[in-house]
């Protein structure tokens, strides 16, 4: 029978291993989706071969997503001032201000 609806899992930390990842495609999940906002480029590597390798162990078509970071806010250069808790300040899109109570993102769209 053809689903029309496709199983997708995140793989992390606790779901990286070999026997977990066979366990879930023979369950029949369609796809992995890997986090690159967090760890590192070789544990990555490691989940894309262990998925690769039981993919073809069990002759199952099984999609890898690698999920990218957005973009990231931070604030611009500012001078040296205290802002207390409750008070208004304003954001303006810019690299650097001078304004006090001002606080400069450098992104020219949100």
């Amino acid at each position: 029978m053809y689903r029309k609806v496709k199983i997708i899992t995140t793989i992390g930390p606790s779901s990286g291993n070999y026997d977990t990842i066979y366990k879930l495609i023979q369950e029949g999940v369609d796809g992995f989706r890997i986090n690159f906002s967090h760890g590192e480029p070789k544990q990555w590597d490691e989940w894309i071969k262990m998925v690769r390798e039981v993919s073809t162990k069990l002759e199952k078509e099984v999609a890898l997503i690698g999920d990218i970071p957005g973009p990231q806010i931070r604030i611009g250069n500012l001078p040296v001032q205290e802002i207390k808790a409750k008070e208004t300040v304003k954001l303006v899109f810019g690299e650097e201000t001078n304004e006090m109570k001002t606080i400069p993102i450098p992104i020219k769209k949100v």
